[in-house]
């Protein structure tokens, strides 16, 4: 039974460990390996102190110590969980400081390797992910920018299908979108697609997560693409 327990203390810890991290740089290997070692090592090395003294040198005493220092460890993660939880969501400004979005506070910013996104952000939790592209703007060409970013979509060999263009409306500025399937690992992404003109700039949203959680996390990234925000300097309105 007490290693049982251990056992669940070890998985409980491992996911709480990865639900708090910072993504390890978005490399989910990383994360899965660096939770499953804290989760276990950190018990073991201080059950482990506890046990040096000679009437503990047991392996019951080793087990009771190791379940004592889980405990305690998974609800330290737990106090951290529910803070995220109740911590309100936060603004992602571009690079150029040209717009913002307002994400969960759960997401957190990509590494900068792509210097041609203005936002690239990625929920650490679940691995969802937004990217925000800016082109200087064309005025009446905004179907035809959506139709070169889905044409440029449909030749990759993971293209699967899609669906729109839908209409929205952000800031009073018109966006169209499509939803887009792919056949990217084993369940397939959908990814939301869209275009808007900004008054100065042109900007293309994308936003993905998996396939079969598509209809759950629709509302949230429709919600994310709602919230853009265009900071264009005041002289730059006129």
């Amino acid at each position: 039974m007490k290693i049982a327990l251990a056992l669940m203390l070890i998985g409980l810890n491992s996911v709480a460990i990865v639900m708090t991290s910072k993504g390890f740089g978005g490399d989910r290997g990383a994360m899965i390996s660096t939770a499953l070692s804290f989760a276990l090592g950190a018990p073991i090395i201080l059950a482990a102190i506890y046990c040096a003294q000679k009437k503990y040198r047991n392996r019951n005493s080793f087990i009771n110590a190791f379940n004592f220092v889980a405990g305690l460890l998974f609800f330290s993660q737990l106090l951290q969980i529910m803070e995220q939880v109740r911590a309100p969501p936060k603004q992602i400004q571009g690079r150029n400081g040209l717009i913002e979005i307002t994400v969960p506070n759960s997401w957190d910013t990509q590494s900068k390797d792509r210097p041609e996104l203005s936002i690239n952000v990625v929920d650490r939790i679940s691995g969802k992910s937004v990217i925000v592209g800016v082109e200087a703007a064309q005025s009446g060409d905004l179907e035809q920018h959506l139709s070169e970013l889905i044409e440029r979509l449909e030749q990759t060999k993971e293209f699967k299908s899609k669906s729109g263009p839908f209409t929205c409306s952000i800031q009073g500025f018109e966006c169209l979108y499509h939803e887009v399937e792919f056949a990217f690992g084993k369940s397939g992404t959908t990814t939301i697609v869209a275009a808007i003109e900004g008054r100065s700039y042109c900007y293309h949203f994308v936003a993905t997560t998996t396939t079969p959680a598509f209809e759950r996390d629709k509302e949230l990234m429709l919600n994310i693409l709602l919230s853009l925000r265009e900071k264009v300097p005041a002289s730059k309105q006129d």
